[in-house]
């Protein structure tokens, strides 16, 4: 497998399996694929995002991170 972004399906599924956590279901994360998407257009096509963007994927960021340390 080629990278670490949860965002992407298949890392997601092994995520899901090895820790035994549903991470789908939590309710940040659509907010978070979105941000996953927003992420590999700014890197990789070099899309330039909002105020509002940038703030909707630091919450998403820290969202996912609060999870993990749970």
């Amino acid at each position: 497998m080629n990278g670490y972004n949860l965002g992407n399906e298949r890392h997601r599924k092994l995520y899901s399996a090895l820790a035994r956590d549903d991470i789908q279901k939590e309710q940040f994360w659509q907010e978070f694929k979105e941000s996953a998407e927003r992420r590999n257009k700014i890197v990789h096509k070099r899309a330039n995002v909002s105020k509002a963007e940038a703030e909707a994927s630091l919450k998403a960021a820290t969202d996912f991170v609060a999870h993990l340390k749970q």
